[in-house]
């Protein structure tokens, strides 16, 4: 009997390990699942999400808001409350933080347990160089953050990454990440010369991509003005 028992205990003990084991692997890939921002908009064959109504603070202030990222020096269409609202039909929900003259349009998404994940696109929109700003703004984000549970705060600000911004970022709390969701780097292409000197200086693929698109009707013009684009 003795014997029997000392065996048992080990295959239990193990049995549980396993268990937790295998639960901290779901909540890892619950994480990364909803970090991937692009993946979750190529869902088209998923039951639609339930849906999640605008904070309404936001909605109230929409205008203010909006005013406030097109006179900011570092606005950016990922802060408009326009991309708040779409964000909200991929299972987001959108929320603006103001501290004096900073400000940023943060995003949640919702993890197992109650759990949530908070992201800022091309914000917060501060002054990086006036001392009392950002504090002040990373103070309110943490308030609002924590209020909603969430596991972290991914911040990737329209900044130019160098030495200088990252240690500024680092000083007030944040780390450096391996995963970006924006592009980290902004590619300037020479329009000058002949479409085919364009296309030459090309990938092989990319041409191929390009003439895929014309064959299947996709055209491409000069805008005129701003009635072009809406």
């Amino acid at each position: 009997m003795t014997q029997i028992k000392s065996q048992k205990r080990p295959q239990k003990a193990t049995f549980f390990v396993l268990v937790a084991h295998i639960f901290n692997l779901a909540l890892i890939y619950q994480f990364e699942r909803h970090l991937s921002l692009a993946k979750s908009c190529q869902r088209q064959n998923a039951r639609p999400a339930k849906p999640i109504s605008y904070n309404r603070r936001m909605l109230a202030t929409a205008t203010t808001w909006d005013a406030f990222v097109e006179a900011h020096p570092q606005g950016h269409v990922l802060q408009t409350s326009a991309w708040g609202r779409l964000k909200t039909a991929f299972g987001w929900q959108a929320e603006t933080v103001r501290a004096g003259e900073s400000g940023a349009l943060v995003l949640f998404r919702r993890l197992p347990l109650g759990l949530t994940l908070a992201y800022v696109p091309r914000g917060p929109l501060t002054d990086w160089v006036a001392p009392p700003e950002p504090p002040a703004l990373v103070a309110a984000l943490d308030s609002v953050c924590r209020a909603r549970r969430a596991i972290c705060l991914k911040l990737e600000p329209n900044l130019p990454d160098t030495p200088a911004a990252n240690s500024q970022l680092q000083a007030l709390g944040f780390r450096p990440s391996t995963h970006t969701v924006q592009p980290r780097r902004t590619l300037v292409v020479d329009l000058a010369g002949a479409e085919a000197d364009l296309l030459a200086r090309m990938k092989q693929k990319t041409r191929y991509n390009i003439g895929l698109a014309g064959k299947k009707g996709i055209r491409a013009r000069a805008a005129a003005g701003a009635e072009d684009v809406e």
